[in-house]
């Protein structure tokens, strides 16, 4: 079963793997990724592929709740092979593990979990809308991206704090609109909030990802999903670092819709370990 192209560069499989998976119901899937083939793939791509793979199993009307994704070997740009096994399926509540592999060799094992919208209480029920994104610059990464379709998403950012009051907000947008397709959007916002979110913890000591000073990749990366949002309009994404130690790298983080309601919470642990 393959991953097949969605007809547009922002939703095909080459770039970001979130394109709608054939035969829904199935658990075997491949997908591909984006970048050169000597490089290693970004690790954002094996989140949202992880993540569309599972939704192709589930009821139409459950919507992700969270995505708890294990990196254990890096992985290329090469095709991916997703299993997706059938852990739990409740009258509301349904659960997914998924892994990956390249050359039969494991890359990643992800737990997600969905559930069809059930009436309780709301809060906050009005958010403070973001901050206009247009009156920064367009930017680039912290780092390098060669695994990433840059030309695809509108970039922003703004810092602000030094040592541990250290805050990074990322804003971002799909440059071309989407389609209405939810799981789509929560797709591309699990593969964008990958990009350098760990980086947020050396930035506390003053050091980033091109120092070079440091071994550096994400260990562990999960999400929560809070409220439906769109990726084709502005999305911001806050972050800090709580702790480090031994080797190991926390950051925290919440992402806003446009509305300026969270639409997510992240966290994620990391090597950030110095070179000997």
């Amino acid at each position: 079963m393959t991953v097949e192209p969605a007809g547009s560069s922002v939703a095909g499989p080459r770039a970001r793997g979130t394109t709608p998976l054939a035969e829904p119901g199935g658990e075997e899937f491949t997908a591909t990724g984006y970048g050169p083939a000597d490089k290693r793939a970004f690790g954002g791509q094996f989140v949202a592929q992880a993540l569309r793979a599972a939704a192709a199993t589930v009821t139409p009307e459950a919507r992700p709740t969270s995505v708890h994704v294990q990196f254990l070997r890096a992985g290329t740009a090469g095709p991916v092979d997703y299993r997706v096994e059938r852990t739990y399926d409740g009258r509301t509540a349904m659960t997914r593990r998924v892994s990956s592999r390249q050359g039969g060799r494991i890359n990643t094992v992800a737990t997600v979990s969905f559930a069809t919208e059930l009436p309780g209480p709301v809060h906050p029920r009005v958010g403070d809308p973001i901050p206009d994104p247009t009156q920064l610059p367009v930017a680039a990464p912290p780092g390098p991206a060669p695994g990433v379709p840059l030309h695809d998403f509108d970039l922003r950012y703004r810092e602000d704090g030094e040592g541990e009051g250290f805050v990074r907000e990322f804003h971002w947008r799909t440059v071309q609109p989407l389609s209405g397709d939810p799981i789509l959007h929560y797709a591309v916002a699990a593969y964008l909030t990958d990009l350098y979110l760990l980086d947020t913890a050396l930035r506390v000591h003053d050091h980033t990802v091109t120092d070079r000073h440091f071994r550096y990749g994400t260990t562990d990366s999960a999400i929560w999903f809070h409220t439906p949002l769109r990726a084709d309009e502005w999305n911001l994404l806050r972050s800090s670092s709580p702790v480090a130690g031994a080797g190991r790298g926390l950051v925290t983080a919440t992402l806003f819709g446009a509305d300026g309601r969270p639409a997510a919470t992240l966290v994620q642990e990391g090597l950030v370990a110095a070179r000997e």
